[in-house]
């Protein structure tokens, strides 16, 4: 009896000390030789995302030039570059680390994290959020495996604290699968502070770029910057002064400039241009018409005759008020007779005289802007006699002469009919 009790206590000894060894591990229930790590980080977030959208415009005054060779003018460019949002987006929330460190001494298997976002009101805490982070995963013993996590939510109005409680639960790996009875459980949690705001602008600055293309024959000197670069809506202005080295009258050119919207961030562009039309003047010599008459055509010593110079654009409209210059021209001596300005026809007239027989020519001359234009003659016959009646006109005599002769052919007729 004695011997039955001795075995029958050493039996429960005996299982007395096997029996932790077959318990599975839980949390608060762990040995320093076998146990998991478990810790995780929390660090609130309030972010904001802006993305911005440029626009740019480009304008020049004035937009036509009249440039003669050699003649400068400038014109003044404003560009315009605006600064809209095209989209933006925010987000609150908590993101963090969940470090797992396998020391059980077998494979974990079947780990599932569940992660809990509580806030605190009223002394008292309160479930926000749960979300499943990992739902699945294996780690083999000794291993350390990082799992990151972020969760948006809504700030609760009123909650004076947050934390976040990550659950985590296993099984250990057997060769007959993974045993969930022999696995366990453990927590860990950290407070956190949702942060002042924190932008991120998307293409929110700009760089702009001019760019000119001179026309043959021209200089286009730029005053000023070509490159930009702005921060928000806003404009500048240039100016460039244009110089005809070589291009002829009676022509036109373009002087096209561009600009160049670059965003910062997506690299995305826009252009706009402005040109400027150029237009070098006929020389006004091509474009005016100068012809002389001389009443009469044939006068005797010492009358006088008209010379007139009718003055005409092109179209055929009077320029008025423009000096005409008068010269006898004829060999071997030039004589300036006088200046007269054109009236409201376009005429300038100037009585002339000679004391001697002779075919005389003159010339009336203009210019515009110091350039002589091509001159226009008439010529005089001089005679001692047989030349015009004083005072009348080669018209008057014309007249006189056919008058004469109806009077002749009516006297005649009557004659006849007597």
């Amino acid at each position: 009896m004695k011997k039955l009790f001795l075995s029958v206590l050493a039996a429960i000894f005996t299982l007395a000390l096997t029996m932790p060894l077959a318990t599975p591990a839980l949390a608060g229930d762990l040995s320093p030789a076998c146990h998991v790590d478990l810790t995780k980080t929390a660090s609130g977030f309030h972010d904001k995302t802006i993305e911005w959208d440029w626009t740019v415009a480009k304008s020049v005054e004035p937009e036509t030039l009249e440039l003669e060779p050699g003649a400068t003018d400038t014109v003044t460019y404003t560009i315009g570059a605006t600064r809209n949002v095209a989209s933006q987006s925010e987000q609150i929330g908590v993101r963090g680390t969940i470090t797992i460190g396998n020391y059980m001494g077998y494979t974990m298997c079947n780990i599932k994290i569940t992660d809990e976002v509580k806030y605190k009101k009223g002394g008292t805490w309160h479930v926000l959020t749960t979300t499943t982070i990992v739902d699945g995963a294996s780690i083999s013993n000794g291993a350390i495996k990082n799992y990151p996590y972020e969760i948006q939510f809504t700030p609760v109005d009123g909650a004076t604290a947050y934390k976040n409680v990550a659950m985590i639960c296993w099984g250990k790996s057997t060769a007959g699968g993974c045993r969930m009875d022999l696995g366990g459980q453990q927590s860990t949690s950290a407070t956190f502070s949702i942060p002042a705001t924190s932008i991120t602008g998307i293409d929110e600055a700009a760089r702009v770029v001019d760019v000119e293309t001179c026309p043959d024959g021209f200089t286009c000197v730029h005053n000023g910057p070509t490159e930009w670069d702005f921060t928000d809506s806003g404009s500048v202005q240039f100016t460039k002064d244009i110089t005809n080295d070589s291009i002829e009258g009676c022509a036109e050119a373009t002087l096209p400039n561009t600009v160049t919207l670059t965003e910062n961030d997506t690299l995305q562009q826009r252009t706009d241009d402005a040109t400027v039309e150029i237009d070098i003047p006929c020389c006004e010599c091509e474009e005016a018409v100068l012809a002389l008459l001389s009443n009469p055509s044939a006068a005797k010593v010492g009358e006088t005759a008209t010379l007139t110079a009718l003055l005409q654009d092109e179209d055929g409209a009077p320029i008025v008020g423009h000096p005409v210059d008068f010269y006898n021209v004829t060999d071997p001596v030039e004589e300036f007779l006088g200046t007269v300005n054109t009236d409201d026809e376009g005429k300038a007239s100037l009585q002339v005289t000679e004391d001697e027989a002779i075919t005389a020519t003159y010339e009336a001359r203009v210019s515009f802007n110091g350039e002589e234009c091509d001159p226009a003659q008439a010529s005089v016959v001089w005679t001692t006699g047989g030349g015009s009646i004083p005072g009348v006109s080669s018209w008057s005599i014309i007249a006189m002469v056919g008058a004469m002769i109806i009077a002749a052919f009516l006297m005649l007729r009557r004659r006849a009919l007597a």
